[in-house]
């Protein structure tokens, strides 16, 4: 299993992410530049602001240990 790290905003908070506030939660995925996340949710091809405060409880659970620090980040394209 590749697991990559995925960040998005969306309506709620990309007026913070533009200000270089945080942007959404971090997710872990499998897929490509858009796709499902561990929790099952979908992630935009386009992605937002690429810091979040912390990693999402539900994608950690289907995990069991992992060093995000060793995982890349999705690109807003691949290439």
């Amino acid at each position: 299993m590749t697991l990559r790290i995925v960040a998005w905003t969306n309506t709620w908070n990309r007026a913070a992410a533009n200000h270089g506030d945080y942007g959404s939660l971090m997710h872990l995925t499998e897929g490509g530049i858009s796709g499902k996340t561990l929790c099952g949710r979908t992630y935009p091809a386009s992605k937002g602001h690429p810091f979040s405060p912390k990693l999402c409880k539900r994608c950690r659970a289907k995990v069991q240990s992992v060093d995000l620090k060793s995982l890349v980040w999705v690109p807003s394209r691949e290439d």
